[in-house]
């Protein structure tokens, strides 16, 4: 059965080994009898995800993409499509390229986009525009028999042939003597001997007299009847072109006036350009200024470097300098302000003496008349100021209705936007300290931020929609998205969904002993402490809210910024604190007499209560304090038992002593058992000793020192916590004075506890502090 088996593998085997495989990475080995393809008349398809792309058909054509439309290649080499099928080229490609040289060719350019015929250095000989069809050629152009000249002729000239072929340029006229200046060939009605200088009084015609060129006429200048149009100067390099236009100038050089009576009135002014109806009119020793536009500088007399760009911009201005404005009616009232730039219409439209003003936009700083310094960009910025300066406005309607107030900075939509006679103000987001009209000194930065306070000064907001719950208040500052201060001289960090505000390390208090005075050491300590009731409690948030909103403006911007995600007010509503009630704490101290600085008092009737929790560190340092003098008093009076309780336990033992050798009946009594025993409980308590732990508080280590009895069997140290877990244990051994070493360093700060025993019995415990 063995050999069976054998055989059949040996005859797969064989089988195997005479067939060919195609590899998809290669194969080898190929003859004309081992190829790829068909054996009979049939097409060679070839499939990708089972959809024809090619075939090779049974003619020997090559054909690649459907049986309708395709590219084929025949027998022959010869290129052709059927159905819809196209030869498409790429921007920027040679349709055709010569196999030798691939610079000769046929190439689409598509920035032009046009069709070029390229040389052996690939550069254009001759193109036509796929758009209009214009057509460029390098070299000569064959028509027929005849080829046109290469090069241009010179004016008048034109094409004549030979009659052989040959095309050339020469001159056209009455025979050799080139074309006809004679006027001989004029008709009839224009006789040659007619002048042909026109009178002053537009009285001859050159023309027929149906079409008469009357009136136009040149004299050194271009006329139009009796008006002068168009003058080219020059002498003095000046360019006028309209009626009226530069008028009485005598000296001015380098003088440009377009327009009806442009620059009329200039006299000496030099470097001008005036363009539109009376534009920079009465002009008449001002320099280096640009006028464009119906009336545009049109009473500046001697102001100098002014630009104006808009019908009637800076329309009053006489001698101001340095102006620019672009737009309708800009600068319009301007007279003798200078370094003014307003660009959009009526921009510092009633500016008159207000020097060093920019304004960008639809009547920015519309009513500045004497302000200086001031800057507004965007529609309405600005527009109400009239004698205010030094403001900056950036953003439609910022500072919108200021009049007076100085210093003021205002960047966003409406920013500052009713604020009036309020100075040194600072607003940066959309609608920001919105409301203000006279305060002062207010610094908001945020969406919405300040945007309650009115008259209030010295106020800070600094997150989207911090601000303050009253109108008045005084240097009160919200810090956070939605913080909201109730009180003058109260910050406020964070709204009421926060859980949580800390940072690396702990706040710092003002605690310098050079700058405190009336200092009294009138702290109180337990009993304060014992009448504070510790609770646990949550939040009403939505409650806390309403409070706080209860003065705010309700508009449907301000309805839509105060509703609070309702995850976030859920969360903080379900959030445990612990802590104290103000009102009990403010009560526990009253009782005392005690002036507790830990209670932050409302301002207002119906204020909020607050508590400083720091402050409680200093009446717990104080119970704290007492309760150590109470605890080494009681030590003092145990010591004071236990040396009495040692005492009285000796007199005993003498006592015993003396009966023994006083009573024949206790003479069996063992004296000196007796005397073991009473030792045993007398010696480590008379003997024994336990030190305070130097230093105390202590970092990272330190030292307890002991005394031990001449006699004992063991004797230990244990160290616990608070909760009395025992954390460490040492044993000690030898009679007299020693110290033991602490290392805590694997151990968190706080108070620990260590304890002396000796054979079983405690002898003292004493406090230790671990501060890290």
């Amino acid at each position: 059965m063995k050999k069976l088996y054998l055989c059949i593998a040996l005859i797969y085997c064989l089988l195997n080994a005479s067939a060919q495989s195609w590899n998809i990475n290669g194969n080898s080995g190929l003859t004309n009898n081992n190829f790829l393809g068909t054996t009979n008349a049939k097409d060679l398809i070839f499939k990708v995800n089972n959809t024809e792309r090619g075939r090779l058909l049974k003619t020997g054509n090559w054909r690649f993409g459907s049986a309708v439309n395709n590219a084929g290649i025949d027998s022959g080499g010869r290129l052709s499509f059927s159905g819809i099928g196209t030869y498409l080229v790429g921007n920027n490609k040679y349709v055709f390229q010569n196999s030798a040289n691939p610079n000769y060719g046929l190439f689409f350019k598509s920035s032009v986009p046009q069709y070029e015929f390229r040389n052996g250095s690939a550069v254009p000989v001759f193109y036509v525009n796929a758009n209009n069809g214009n057509t460029t050629l390098a070299g000569s152009l064959k028509i027929g028999a005849y080829t046109l000249p290469a090069t241009d002729g010179t004016n008048g000239q034109v094409l004549t042939t030979n009659g052989t072929g040959t095309v050339s340029w020469s001159t056209a006229g009455n025979g050799k003597t080139g074309a006809n200046k004679t006027l001989s060939n004029l008709a009839a009605v224009t006789k040659v001997n007619v002048s042909l200088l026109p009178g002053t009084n537009a009285s001859i015609d050159l023309g027929s007299s149906a079409k008469a060129w009357r009136n136009i006429y040149l004299d050194g200048s271009l006329f139009a009847g009796t008006h002068k149009i168009f003058t080219v100067d020059t002498v003095l390099l000046n360019t006028v072109l309209g009626d009226g236009a530069f008028l009485s100038n005598t000296s001015g050089l380098h003088n440009t006036a377009t327009g009806y009576y442009a620059l009329a009135n200039n006299t000496t002014g030099s470097d001008n350009m005036a363009n539109g109806f009376y534009a920079l009119l009465s002009n008449t020793t001002g320099n280096d200024n640009a006028a464009s536009g119906f009336e545009a500088l049109v009473s500046n007399t001697t102001g100098y470097q002014n630009t104006a760009v808009g019908a009637a911009t800076l329309f009053s201005n006489t001698t101001g300098n340095s102006n620019s404005g672009s737009g309708f009616e800009v600068l319009a009232s301007n007279t003798m302000g200078s370094q003014n730039t307003g660009n959009g219409a009526f921009a510092l439209f009633y500016n008159t003496t207000g020097n060093y003003n920019t304004a960008n936009g639809f009547t920015a700083l519309y009513s500045n008349t004497t302000g200086n310094d001031n800057t507004a960009t965007g529609r309405q910025s600005l527009q109400s100021n009239n004698t205010g300066y030094d403001n900056t406005a950036n953003g439609s309607s910022a500072l919108f209705a200021n009049t007076t107030g100085f210093g003021n900075s205002a960047f966003g939509w409406n920013a500052l936007n009713f604020n009036i006679t309020g100075n040194n103000n600072s607003a940066c987001g959309t609608v920001a300290l919105l409301s203000n009209t006279t305060g002062n000194a207010n610094t908001a930065n945020g969406y919405y931020a300040l945007s309650g306070n009115t008259i209030g000064s010295f106020n800070t907001a600094i997150g989207y929609s911090a601000d303050v719950a009253t109108s008045n208040l005084s240097n009160a500052t919200a810090i956070g998205s939605n913080a909201l201060v109730d009180a003058s001289d109260k910050v406020r960090i964070g709204n009421t969904a926060v859980t949580s505000i800390g940072g690396q390390v702990g706040w710092t208090s003002f605690s310098d002993g050079r700058f405190k005075k009336n200092i009294k050491e009138d702290v109180q300590g337990l009993k304060f402490i014992n009448l504070l009731k510790p609770i646990s409690y949550t939040v009403d948030v939505n409650a806390l809210n309403a409070y706080y909103h209860k003065n705010k403006k309700h508009d449907s911007v301000y309805d839509n910024l105060k509703k609070a995600i309702p995850g976030e007010a859920n969360k903080a509503s379900a959030f445990i604190h612990n802590g104290f009630i103000a009102q009990d704490v403010e009560k526990a101290a009253a009782s005392l007499r005690y002036n507790f600085s830990g209670v932050d008092k409302p301002q207002t009737e119906d204020g909020l209560y607050g508590l400083r929790y720091s402050d409680f560190v200093v009446p717990l340092v104080k119970a704290v304090q007492e309760l150590s003098r109470m605890n080494d008093e009681k030590d003092e009076k145990i010591d004071s038992l236990q040396k009495q309780f040692t005492e009285l336990k000796t007199l005993v033992l003498r006592m015993q002593q003396t009966q023994q050798q006083c009573s024949p009946c206790n003479a069996a009594l063992n004296a000196s058992t007796q005397q073991n025993i009473l030792t045993q409980d007398v010696e480590p308590a008379k003997l024994a000793s336990l030190e305070q732990n130097v230093p105390n508080p202590f970092a990272n280590t330190t030292s307890i020192g002991y005394y031990l009895p001449q006699k004992f069997t063991s004797a230990k140290i244990i160290i616990t916590d608070r909760n009395s877990k025992v954390l460490q244990q040492l044993n000690i051994t030898g009679p007299g004075k020693g110290t033991v070493h602490v290392n805590a360093a694997a151990v968190a700060s706080g108070a620990y506890y260590y304890t002396l025993y000796v054979d079983g019995k405690l002898i003292a415990s004493k406090q230790m502090e671990l501060l890290k």
